[in-house]
């Protein structure tokens, strides 16, 4: 006969990290087994359905080990909590980054083929996520994204199919408010919604959201509304740096029909992998500018549109090398506010500057 032996384990919380969990609580803790720092993800037993729904995200985690999902280092439970713990990622999530600056096209790509890399390992294993968004989304200290949050997670049936309990309302695929069963599918839009928000940034997705708020209140029926006939996010919305493949590539993922879209996060993934960047602009916003900068083999290259007035800027690109600065055909002294940005984005997307 087996025996089965009762243990505990020891943590001291730190601090929370409320920004990398939503339906739980999560914290950074001192593990005095381990004389380490730990992150705890804290889950109500009673939020759960009954015993065996305890360890299920455990399990989930567990069995899809990956380079691109956050490992699991154990599970367990007092009277009224489950306690999944998980290494520190110090440098936080995905969405964090995207709050503090814009990324660049590289970053953009490699982010991206990390995160879906994980996105298609549990896909291979029968396993859909349901909430693929930039916090669930940690950044390593080797810089590599990885898979987190199995909290939605489903299992599908022989058929591809599952019943989802819920979904975060902004980032629920269109399909997801018309019926309970989801696919492999809702991934994939959820996936195409944080590559569009990496490119953006959290800011403008804000701004997109307001007209929803009327009168303080978030209108649920207009926001379905738009996110069925494909109107947010706004497909067309992008720095004028993105590459219009990259744009193309989101928009497919973001169809509003699920026929329409890849038709597997493999397919995205490959598209992702085969978008060159000659070069990588780093976008730096400012009052009165926006300043692109970029180095490129030993080159330093800056595209700069000056805001003079209400409806006029100025241009420059210029190449640095050895400090001898050439400033090229884009100069422009006073044009509109659209010309400006036209001539930026020629600017930004010619691979012979």
């Amino acid at each position: 006969m087996l025996d089965y032996t009762n243990t505990s384990l020891h943590f001291k919380k730190l601090m929370d990290i409320t920004e990398q969990g939503k339906n739980s609580e999560v914290f950074r803790a001192h593990d005095y087994q381990l004389d380490a720092v730990i992150v705890v993800k804290k889950i109500k037993k009673s939020d759960l359905n009954g015993p065996e729904h305890f360890f299920k995200e455990a399990k989930m985690l567990y069995a899809s080990s990956h380079d691109n999902i956050v490992p699991i280092q154990y599970a367990c439970q007092d009277e009224d909590h489950i306690y999944i713990s998980m290494p520190d990622y110090e440098r936080g999530s995905l969405n964090k980054l995207i709050s503090e600056r814009f990324l660049t096209p590289r970053e953009i790509i490699r982010y991206g083929i990390d995160f879906l890399s994980g996105l298609h390992h549990i896909h291979a294993k029968g396993l859909i996520h349901c909430d693929v968004k930039a916090n669930n989304i940690l950044i390593s200290a080797s810089d590599d994204a990885t898979l987190t949050d199995f909290g939605l997670a489903k299992y599908l049936n022989l058929h591809g199919f599952a019943v989802a309990d819920e979904f975060y309302y902004l980032t629920q695929a269109p399909e997801n408010f018309q019926a309970e069963e989801v696919t492999h599918q809702t991934d994939i839009y959820q996936a195409g919604l944080t590559l569009y928000s990496m490119c953006n940034g959290n800011e403008e997705l804000k701004r997109q959201l307001k007209p929803f708020l009327i009168g303080g209140l978030f209108n649920e029926d207009l926001f379905k509304k738009a996110v069925l006939k494909g109107k947010f996010p706004e497909r067309t919305q992008y720095p004028p740096h993105i590459p219009q493949k990259l744009k193309n590539y989101i928009r497919k993922a973001l169809e509003p029909d699920p026929s329409k879209r890849y038709e597997s996060v493999l397919d995205l993934l490959n598209d992702l992998a085969g978008i060159d960047i000659p070069y990588d602009w780093q976008f730096l916003p400012e009052k009165d500018r926006y300043k692109w900068s970029c180095e490129n083999d030993g080159k330093t290259y800056v595209t700069e549109v000056t805001f003079i007035d209400d409806k006029h800027a100025g241009i420059s690109v210029t190449k640095t090398l050895n400090k001898t600065q050439q400033i090229n055909a884009y100069f422009r002294k006073k044009v509109t506010h659209d010309e400006a940005f036209t001539l930026a984005k020629q600017a930004l997307n010619n691979k012979d500057l």
